[in-house]
């Protein structure tokens, strides 16, 4: 897979009704230097952690979208755009959120799963495949493989 579509999962584990004292995960910005799978290696995260983008300066933004947008480097309707020189993002709650960087020519992807206190970091996730699908994803057939 080119790294223009590389993809990475964080798992954030919701631990029962305490949250352990706040961890910030320095993400760093999104330039080519950056090896986001490298990045995660050993990496655990809990709700109330938060992460922190860090750009060198330019055009460079992180951008939260939903799953259908974040499939496809669909960047037109965002839930939010980071674009400050440093930005926190904190993991408040269960669910996934997908992240990518600004720019659709590059289109660098980290989803950040947040799972409850049962989660097992060691199975497989798939982080393409969204917890619950949208009722529109089921009325849209897959597209037919070469």
């Amino acid at each position: 897979m080119p790294a223009a579509l590389l993809a990475i999962v964080a798992a954030v584990a919701l631990a029962g009704a305490s949250v352990s004292a706040e961890t910030h995960h320095v993400v760093g910005g999104w330039g080519p230097d950056f090896n986001p799978t490298a990045w995660l290696v050993g990496r655990f995260f809990t709700v109330g952690d938060k992460l922190r983008f860090e750009y060198g300066g330019g055009d460079e933004k992180t951008v939260e979208v939903g799953h259908a947008e974040f499939a496809t480097c669909d960047l037109t309707n965002p839930i939010q755009m980071l674009t400050d020189p440093v930005s926190h993002v904190a993991l408040e709650e269960e669910g996934i959120r997908y992240y990518t960087s600004g720019d659709p020519e590059s289109c660098r992807k980290l989803p950040v799963h947040d799972h409850d206190h049962d989660f097992d970091p060691s199975s497989p996730y798939d982080p393409w495949e969204p917890d619950e699908p949208s009722p529109s994803e089921h009325d849209v057939p897959s597209p037919p493989y070469p």
